[in-house]
């Protein structure tokens, strides 16, 4: 039990080292902002921003209910040019 417990653990630690500035985009002072201004954050921190929506709401009538991340990708060569893509899920 205590394995398992150090593995769960360590798994969720490895996930919000990852996340680090998209964990960060949901974070806020007075809590999370509004949907755009996460979209907004997210794509002034240089990532490549793909919206997962579920329903037919404006988009200032939804909540982030997920920010996941894929790996990097490189659109040129020269010079070389990597944009990270991050999945949000919205529920409007």
């Amino acid at each position: 039990m205590k394995r398992f417990a150090v593995a769960a653990f360590t798994a969720s630690g490895l996930t919000v080292a990852a996340l680090g500035p998209v964990s960060q985009a949901l974070a806020a002072p007075s809590g999370p902002g509004s949907a755009q201004n996460t979209l907004d954050t997210l794509k002034a921190n240089g990532f490549h921003v793909v919206i997962n929506r579920v329903g037919q709401a404006s988009l200032d009538q939804c909540t982030v209910t997920g920010i996941r991340k894929a790996g990097p990708v490189t659109v040129s060569a020269d010079p070389k040019v990597v944009r990270t893509t991050v999945y949000v899920d919205l529920r409007c």
